[in-house]
Parts: structure tokens; sequence; C-alpha cells
């Protein structure tokens, strides 16, 4: 998928698929980015849905002052591409995952030795089927 970076594109296969295949009113469960995507659907389509489940995602839930909370603008927006979910940099280490978390935890608190620890073995496996996507993602859509 070339544009897999744009979450408004992968929300339109869904959006799609659950028209092709006849299954609305569904149930749609999203988790992390996937959250997005199934809020998104909610309130641009919400005829095709018969209930909605959000897991760790900051879609909707944000703290008090929303994208505005110092803990998370200033960070968030410091780390992606505007209108992206591309990160500018990102290295599978303790001191960069670190980081990047920091930009999207209210809760400071959270982010555990042991957490990142954990973090370092998944983003080894992970980033490199999102490293070379996005780059090419962002590289034509601001061609276009």
């Amino acid at each position: 998928m070339d544009d897999i970076g744009d979450v408004r594109t992968r929300a339109d296969h869904v959006l799609a698929f659950i028209e092709a295949m006849r299954i609305s009113p569904a149930h749609l469960i999203g988790q992390s980015q996937g959250a997005w995507i199934a809020a998104y659907i909610a309130l641009t389509r919400p005829d095709l849905l018969d209930g909605l489940i959000l897991v760790d995602s900051a879609s909707l839930a944000l703290p008090a002052g929303g994208m505005g909370c110092s803990h998370i603008a200033p960070r968030f927006s410091d780390d992606f591409f505007p209108g992206t979910m591309v990160r500018k940099s990102l290295e599978p280490t303790r001191e960069s995952l670190r980081a990047a978390v920091s930009s999207m935890v209210f809760d400071q608190s959270m982010l555990s030795d042991d957490f990142v620890d954990r973090l370092v073995p998944l983003a080894l496996k992970w980033m490199p089927i999102w490293k070379e996507p996005w780059p090419a993602f962002l590289v034509r859509r601001r061609q276009a």
C-alpha cells in the first residue's frame, strides 16, 4: 500500500469493505491508529455502525486542553510531519523510543524502564515494515 501513512485513506478502505460486504450496521473496534480510523468512520458514517470500541487511542480522549495540552501538543507537533502519522525520526533505541512515546503519553510516570525495554524488540520487528512506505508516501503527498 503506497499511502500507508494516510489515516483517511485507510479509513476509506475500511468503509469500502463494510459497504462491499454489506455488513452494516457493524460493531467496529479500533486499536491505536485503528481507533483513529474507527473514530473517523463513526463521525462521518454513523449509519454504518451499531457499536464502537476505541482502545489505546488519542483520537477522541485527550487530557484537559486537548491538543493544546502542555504535555502533548508541542512534542506531538515536533515529532510528526504536519497532517500525517509519519515521524520525522525514530530509531529502535531506548532513548529514541522513550522520546517518541513521551510525546503521546499524558502521564509520563507510565514510561517505566521495563515498558521502554519491551518497546525495543517490538520496534526492531515493526519499524522495517513502516520505514520505507511512510517517507515515500510523504514525498508523493508533498509533490501533489
